[in-house]
């Protein structure tokens, strides 16, 4: 540590969110650090719930089979009930957790950048141009959201989202009577048809069992439980209200996420920059922490906790595939297949972006063991003496020096240059493992119910 003197800590997980005033407001209300957030969390998740479920249950829409329509010569046509509504309810749980891991992740940042912070060179720290200090400051302001173009549409992008779909879901859902029903946007040509003893159905076969699911020849508009301002208002006006909450929501963690992945990534590729510069080491890392990684599997931690907010979005992608009637939409099949990627790129960018300095690292240790070698291989061939050792001593002491460097060398070696354990993997497989479980879990109790 020859002069270096230690660094206090340079971040703090508000860093990471006081740009944005809809998360930071939301962030002092909710959370799991103290009783006050743990009450707003609890508010945030059960009382729309139970507010839903009571306008719903009200205007009989609560239960799976009880949002149906008739269809001459078929009988009754399964539409979507507010349990089999998986887009709504379970949002009510996945949206706060989400928020809770947008604030780990936050914290796991703060938590990285302080400890690579702490081992910064005296080399990187005393150049005032392009060191230390101003990586530390281009980083914050890059959190701050005051740097270049990104950072104004950063700011922008989540309110028209948030607005552009609330509006979209409004005019379809809401007023589709109103300004044109083919808007309306839950169409089907495959439907689940239920017994309707007033409906002879002469276009199904006579040994058919009921529920049987039937394609038709075109798609019709099916009943959902918070489309028909006219049968059901409560449900469908309360539901446009929570959209605004949650559903608005999910642009600004988006755009947090976004944010954070790039204010993190800029300290760690300033870091590789300035090394590939200056031919110095930025950052002092050593062999033997204690983690086996050089002290830097915090990388995987962060890595990991930004995984599990994209995981989260696929979660809510999965929804739809699951819910009661209609089928997903073209869409939800592109932002699935899309997030998918992004989830290991979000792993795996801290780690990219950092990794030539680990590299550097190692080798230069490396090279130190083997120049060490050379020269002690070198003193044992000219059988070098000291007055103080008799030369049988010198050889043996020099012979266990040459066995301990080639044990030495070899650790350094096998020093991972990625920071994923098998611990990682095993977290990405259950974490990813979720999403899937969901889907055939719906599959299995889909072929209970029927």
């Amino acid at each position: 540590m020859e002069g270096r003197k230690i660094i206090t800590d340079q971040f703090t997980p508000s860093d990471f969110y006081d740009s944005c005033p809809i998360i930071k407001r939301i962030n002092n209300i909710v959370g799991a650090q103290n009783f006050k957030q743990i009450i707003g969390l609890s508010i945030s998740i059960f009382v729309p719930l139970i507010i839903l479920s009571f306008v719903t249950l009200k205007e009989n829409r609560f239960f799976y089979g009880s949002v149906t329509m008739p269809l001459e010569k078929y009988g009754n046509i399964l539409g979507m009930s507010f349990l089999g509504d998986t887009m709504v309810w379970p949002f009510t749980f996945i949206v706060p957790i989400t928020f809770l891991l947008l604030k780990y992740a936050g914290r796991t940042s703060a938590e990285l950048l302080n400890r690579i912070c702490q081992k910064a060179s005296k080399e990187w720290t005393t150049d005032n141009q392009d060191g230390f200090q101003r990586t530390v400051e281009k980083a914050k302001e890059i959190l701050k959201l005051n740097v270049g173009w990104q950072a104004k549409c950063l700011k922008i992008a989540p309110w028209i989202i948030a607005l552009l779909f609330w509006s979209y879901n409004t005019a379809t859902c809401a007023l589709h009577d109103f300004i044109g029903k083919s808007m309306y946007p839950y169409k089907a040509d495959k439907v689940v048809v239920l017994k309707n003893s007033a409906i002879v159905p002469s276009a199904i076969k006579k040994d058919t069992k009921f529920p049987t699911t039937v394609k038709l020849d075109h798609k019709i508009n099916l009943p959902k439980w918070d489309c028909d301002i006219k049968k059901s208002p409560m449900s469908t006006l309360t539901t446009r209200v929570w959209t605004i909450f949650y559903y608005g929501l999910l642009p600004f963690i988006l755009s947090r996420l976004i944010t954070l992945i790039w204010g993190v990534s800029s300290f760690l590729l300033a870091i590789s920059k300035w090394e590939a510069k200056n031919k110095k080491q930025a950052i002092k890392i050593g062999p033997f922490g204690e983690d086996g990684f050089g002290g830097l599997s915090y990388l995987a931690d962060t890595g990991m906790s930004y995984f599990y907010i994209i995981v989260s979005f696929i979660l809510m992608l999965t929804m739809s595939f699951i819910k009661e009637g209609p089928e997903p939409s073209w869409h939800n099949y592109i932002l699935l297949i899309a997030f998918v990627p992004i989830a290991f790129l979000s792993l795996i960018t801290p780690t990219v972006a950092i990794r030539q300095p680990i590299v550097r690292a190692k080798k230069d240790q490396l090279q130190v063991i083997v120049r060490e070698i050379n020269a002690l291989s070198h003193q044992i061939l000219d059988n070098t003496e000291k007055n103080e050792i008799s030369a049988g001593e010198r050889h043996s002491f020099q012979n266990d020096r040459l066995s301990s460097l080639k044990l030495l060398y070899d650790h350094v070696s096998n020093i991972p240059e990625w920071p994923f354990s098998s611990s990682t993997y095993f977290q990405v497989c259950i974490t990813m493992g979720v999403p899937v479980g969901m889907i055939v879990l719906d599959k299995v109790i889909g072929k209970i119910l029927m």
